[in-house]
């Protein structure tokens, strides 16, 4: 069902045909123009009842802020099918069964209390209600019995849930421990990268200003320093990768690779550097 139009609403658009337009009471109704008493009413709180053309009763099309009005709310919820409906659980089920039973039997019990023992009759009658009592006993303990199953079986999964969410703390506990010492690993790999920049950025300041044999000759142990602090460190980012992608740790995998890369790329610009010492620094 749509939502009827709002209570004295008012609104100052313009329909197609020049005339101003009002929602009131529930109806649409056209405003300074007609037939005195007369309105076109097209049930506005029932979109069903919308004519198929946008007309009103004299002819002039209607505006489409109208047609919203009537139509664009009429949102109807979907009806769930007998397929799609959930499915109560066992204990569900079996809670709801005692308790229609034992409501059953609360209420044959009453009847017996208050039923008359005057006569022959009401002997019998009341004989026949106990003894129905009797059949609402043993049925109300299969009830029981079936709750009592129900709730085992409800309690046997909360202990397998809780079995399985302590074996997976103890999972997300080692794996923060071996993160943590992966992080440790990268941070220090970091420092030396770090270092390692430092000393290139020095080694490239005195090569500039060396101007003797002798001042380059001085400079080719350094050079020779910088190369293997490369290569160690850049066999301490390939082990750091490994490491981390055997954990699955992927990302800290990609960032120790790159800086890799990264250090084996700046290795070998600096081996161009060797014929400025005529070869006398080694790759």
């Amino acid at each position: 069902m749509g939502m009827c139009a709002p209570r004295d609403v008012r609104c100052p658009e313009v329909g197609d045909d020049g005339r101003r337009w009002r929602a009131h009471r529930g109806r649409i109704e056209p405003h300074g123009q007609g037939l005195p008493g007369q309105q076109a009413t097209w049930g506005a709180c029932f979109p069903g009842a919308l004519p198929r053309r946008s007309e009103d009763a004299w002819g002039h099309s209607v505006p489409a802020w109208v047609r919203r009005l009537l139509l664009g709310n009429a949102m109807v919820p979907p009806t769930m099918s007998k397929r799609d409906k959930l499915q109560d659980s066992e204990l569900v089920v079996a809670a709801r069964a005692l308790d229609a039973e034992l409501a059953r039997f609360e209420s044959q019990a009453e009847q017996l209390e208050k039923a008359p023992l005057q006569s022959e009759k009401h002997l019998e009658r009341a004989s026949a209600m106990l003894q129905g009592l009797a059949d609402l006993d043993e049925q109300l303990r299969g009830r029981v019995t079936a709750l009592v199953g129900a709730i085992s079986k409800v309690r046997d999964r909360q202990q397998a849930q809780a079995e399985a969410i302590h074996l997976r703390a103890q999972e997300l506990q080692r794996r923060t421990e071996v993160f943590k010492d992966l992080l440790v690993r990268y941070g220090a790999l970091g420092q030396n990268a770090g270092e390692l920049n430092v000393q290139m950025q020095q080694f490239a300041q005195q090569r500039q200003a060396a101007k003797t044999p002798e001042e380059n000759a001085a400079l080719a142990g350094t050079f020779q320093a910088l190369q293997e602090r490369m290569s160690l460190v850049a066999d301490e980012a390939h082990s750091l990768a490994q490491a981390a992608e055997e954990q699955a740790f992927l990302d800290v995998a990609r960032q120790a690779d790159s800086l890799r890369q990264q250090l084996l790329s700046a290795r070998n610009k600096m081996s161009l550097l060797q014929k400025s010492f005529g070869g006398g620094a080694a790759s």
